[in-house]
Order: structure tokens, then C-alpha cells, then sequence
């Protein structure tokens, strides 16, 4: 990028009292008295010693592409991974909770030749074997589809 910067006397469409020169008198308590003369500046220049640093030709180059569509990859693969790992956070949650209603759901009996004690002791089967797992991430690290930072185990 190339920025250039000239100065000149007056522009042809230059305004006294405009508002700049109002904000300069204000600022700095000084008045303007340089008088332009009439046909000075009546265009502006262009800084020719930059006009060899101008682009010739717009099109960008191969490798710059090729960065820009694997940043772009890169960028759609990060979010579907982060994504992923959501919804597998998700469905553990969700698979516990239900199988914390299923055991709270079950009326207690003490009597073992009932069917409710069958029920209730098949959730509580299903509860160990949650807690056995959630108990194997806490010490060995969460799998990597539960990762990135989204496990809220």
C-alpha cells in the first residue's frame, strides 16, 4: 500500500471561513492571512515518481489463493469440530439425566420378588456404569470427541 501526501496553496473549490479553519482559529486563537493568488492551484498534482508502484495487473497470485482457501478449510473444519463436540456433550448430558429420571421414577420396594425392585435395580446398574464412565474421564482425560474445551462432565 502506498499513500502519498502533497501540499498546495488553495484548492479551486476551497471556501473561506470553512469549517477547519474555523476549528484552527478556535483551537489556536491564530487567523489564516496568507492570500492565494487566483490561478494557483487551480488543479492538483499527482505524485508521478509513485506511479511505477501502482499494480499493474489486478489478479492475485496462486500461493496467496491457495492460503486464503486453507485458512477458509481450516476455518469450517475448527467449527464443525467444535460443533461435534457440543452435541456429543449434549447427548451425554441428556443420556445421564434420563437415566436419573428412570431410577427417581421407580417407587422404592424392599421386597425383592416384586417388579419394581427388578426395574429399580436395572437403573441403578445403568447409573453405576455412567458414574464408572464419567469417573474414567475425570481420571484419564475426556475422549476426544467429548474435548476441545466443551466437556462438562
Amino acid at each position: 500500500m502506498v499513500c502519498a501526501v502533497t501540499l498546495v496553496p488553495v484548492l479551486p473549490q476551497a471556501v473561506a471561513g470553512n469549517l477547519w479553519q474555523q476549528w484552527l482559529h478556535d483551537k489556536v486563537a491564530l487567523v489564516d492571512a496568507r492570500q492565494a493568488e487566483p490561478g494557483e492551484g487551480t488543479r492538483s498534482p499527482f505524485p508521478d515518481p509513485l506511479l511505477h508502484l501502482l499494480p499493474v495487473h489486478g489478479r492475485r497470485s496462486p500461493l496467496r489463493r491457495a492460503t486464503v482457501i486453507g485458512s477458509w478449510l481450516l476455518a469450517v473444519a475448527g467449527v464443525l469440530a467444535l460443533a461435534s463436540s457440543a452435541w456429543q456433550n449434549t447427548l451425554l448430558v441428556r443420556q445421564i439425566t434420563d437415566d436419573l429420571r428412570r431410577y427417581a421414577s421407580i417407587p422404592p420396594t424392599a421386597q425383592r420378588d416384586r417388579p419394581e425392585f427388578a426395574l429399580r435395580e436395572e437403573a441403578f446398574a445403568q447409573l453405576r456404569q455412567a458414574a464408572t464412565r464419567l469417573d474414567h474421564y475425570y481420571r484419564q482425560g475426556a475422549p476426544l470427541a467429548l474435548g476441545l474445551g466443551l466437556y462438562r462432565g
